[in-house]
This record gives C-alpha cells, sequence and structure tokens, in this order.
C-alpha cells in the first residue's frame, strides 16, 4: 500500500507495477529506466524532473516527454523498485544518492555523467552510498572532458 500512496503517477501513466491491481503487496520490480534531470535525450528512459518543459538547447519551453514529475531528492519510487537510473550534468548530491540507492534494485545499473573537475570527485557520493561494482573512465565529447561512473548493485 505505501507504494500505491507514494506513486500514484504510476497508474496514470500507465507503467505496470503490480501483478493485480487488488494486490498492492504484489509489488514488482520495474524494467524502466528513470533519467532523473532528463529532457528528453535518453528515448528509452522515463524523465524524473520537477519542471514541465525542456529548459537547455534549442527546444528549450517544450514539454519533456516521457515526463514523471518529481525531485531527484525525493524519488516517487518503491524501495528496490527501479533497474536503470541515468544522472547526466544534473548536481548529485548525497541526499540524490541516498535515493537513487534507496530505489535501485539488486543488480540495478546506476550510469552518472558529469564534466570532469580536475582534482575533484564528482562521484564520491554515489560510490560510497550505492553498494556495488563500481567502473569508472575518463571520455572525451568535443571538447568537454567528463567522468563516468556506473556501478551495478549487488
Amino acid at each position: 500500500m505505501e507504494f500505491f500512496r507514494r506513486s500514484p503517477l504510476f497508474f496514470r501513466f500507465g507503467i505496470p507495477v503490480f501483478s493485480s491491481p487488488d494486490n498492492f503487496t504484489a509489488l514488482q520490480t520495474m524494467t524502466i529506466t528513470i533519467d532523473i534531470g532528463g529532457e528528453g535525450s535518453n528515448s528509452e528512459a522515463w524523465n524524473v524532473n520537477p519542471s514541465l518543459v525542456k529548459t537547455v538547447g534549442p527546444r528549450a519551453g517544450t514539454a519533456i516527454p516521457r515526463l514523471i514529475q518529481a525531485r531527484g531528492d525525493a524519488l516517487p519510487f518503491a524501495d528496490g523498485s527501479i533497474g536503470q537510473v541515468i544522472v547526466e550534468r544534473t548536481p548529485f548530491p548525497r541526499t540524490v544518492a541516498r535515493e537513487v540507492a534507496r530505489v535501485l534494485a539488486p543488480g540495478g545499473r546506476v550510469t552518472l555523467r558529469h564534466v570532469r573537475i580536475p582534482g575533484r570527485d564528482r562521484h564520491a557520493a554515489a560510490k560510497q552510498l550505492i553498494a556495488g561494482t563500481v567502473s569508472e573512465s575518463i571520455r572525451q565529447s568535443g571538447t568537454q572532458t567528463y567522468q563516468e561512473t556506473v556501478v551495478v548493485t549487488r
């Protein structure tokens, strides 16, 4: 019942959450991908964003597709219910890392991509708070250098 109270969005968006509408305790792990702060660049992801419209790029002001209006530090999902989380170019403080750790299912994956700041690990909170196998890399895209961290939960 807790999941239903926290997440009426799933019924509105038609994402299957329960094996039976009469059995709210039969929570199934969702195989969805969420993009925290996303504005539609990941076509397979549901975009978790407090804004209704895109804020950057040539399409600023247009509606964010596949939107779940929420904040990264208060995700409207049950514990251990999300298969994959993406966070790119969106701030990733400890409060968001704790929420991501809470909602990721066992074997779930979080991918973090942020512009690299030499001498600073922008993904330290994730590596500290999300238990799992960590892989890290530094990538180049045009003139930008960014840090990528992937954590697969246990």
